[in-house]
């Protein structure tokens, strides 16, 4: 009887720390990028492992991949690596290990082969007549993914700021048409995906709104299937080279979507300047202005209230409609090339501009 008295908090205690996760294997949701390619330029390649339990871990590739700078943050959530790919090692998927003291994990990785002159046409210059369109509002090329499994009823062109129905289908079909055009680098706002939901606390002009503009991402990793697959939007880089077209990612770091998973789990305290309860006020939208930003938060010494007089932000992101960083990729004026004769602005072939 004693035994067992002294034996059931004993059982207790081993449970509850199992529950808290002190005792539990580590877990990997994510790893950021997913590949990359053999002789790059970029060798090694830092790695964000997104997961569980990681702290006290030690990360182990296999094949030749060696790993290096490993830094887990105090959370155990995410694990920082450099990865180095040894010239000619033999593409394919590789699975990294992490090996905790009460269990493992691997985070899968692909190596894909060497970029080659073919792959790649040269990057863009003053030379080039580059079009800027939006995806969602160019053409719609497939009606089948209007409305994806992963973001069902966004779509409906009866309202301004949800989904109208363009896509890589209908950007490849409209191909022949940019090259008549004299187009010969094309730029689509962010193709990555985005939010699959309405936020009832983000409105815009007093109507809901979703992420149709590519600027609320959520895994730049990921696809917006609004536009189609990964599968096809390679189809659509390729068939572009081949008419000779350069294209143009937008790529914006400085800010992500409220629904990131950063969001409530950033890699570092200071992963964003600031937190959803304590920001800027958003400025991107010229319409909401004045003023800006809250006084207590705006720039000592700042002379004005707009966009190029409060600093950018030296961090890794900044949170969209939560950021210190007081703008966008549109803070910038448009960008200007060279059309034969004269300077011009980049074509847009866009509506609703800005989103």
């Amino acid at each position: 009887m004693c035994l067992r008295r002294r034996m059931l908090p004993l059982s207790v205690l081993f449970w509850s720390l199992t529950a808290a996760g002190v005792c539990a294997p580590p877990t990997v949701a994510k790893v950021e990028p997913p590949d990359w390619w053999v002789e790059h330029t970029i060798n090694p390649v830092q790695l964000l492992v997104r997961g569980t339990n990681l702290s006290g871990c030690v990360l182990s590739a296999p094949g030749g991949l060696s790993v290096s700078r490993v830094h887990i943050n105090p959370a155990g959530s995410y694990l920082f690596a450099d990865l180095t790919i040894p010239a000619g090692q033999k593409p394919g998927a590789y699975d990294l290990l992490l090996k905790g003291s009460d269990g493992s994990a691997t985070a899968s990785f692909r190596v894909n082969p060497q970029l080659t002159g073919s792959d790649r046409l040269p990057g863009f210059s003053p030379s080039d007549v580059v079009y800027l369109l939006m995806p969602d509002r160019f053409a719609n090329g497939d009606p089948s993914n209007d409305n994806p499994p992963n973001a069902p009823g966004l779509f409906d062109r009866e309202k301004r700021f949800f989904y109208h129905g363009g896509d890589f289908q209908g950007i490849i079909d409209h191909l022949p048409y940019l090259k008549e055009l004299g187009v010969t680098a094309l730029w689509m706002t962010p193709i990555y995906e985005n939010s699959g939901r309405i936020d009832p606390a983000r409105t815009q002009q007093g109507q809901e709104r979703t992420d149709y503009h590519g600027y609320g991402g959520i895994d730049y990793y990921g696809v917006n299937q609004h536009f189609g697959s990964l599968a096809l939007l390679q189809k659509l880089v390729r068939e572009a080279h081949s008419a000779g077209i350069k294209v143009i990612q937008d790529q914006v770091e400085n800010h992500v979507g409220p629904h990131h998973p950063w969001m409530t789990d950033p890699p570092t305290p200071t992963w964003f300047h600031g937190t959803p309860a304590d920001h800027l006020d958003e400025n991107w939208q010229i319409w909401s202005r004045p003023p800006i930003c809250a006084a207590s938060l705006r720039r000592a010494g700042s002379a004005d209230s707009s966009p190029t007089s409060i600093r950018k932000t030296p961090k890794r992101a900044s949170a969209r409609f939560r950021t210190r960083s007081g703008g966008s990729a549109r803070s910038a004026s448009t960008p200007f090339v060279k059309i034969p004769g004269r300077t011009s602005r980049v074509i847009s072939g866009t509506t609703g501009w800005p989103p």
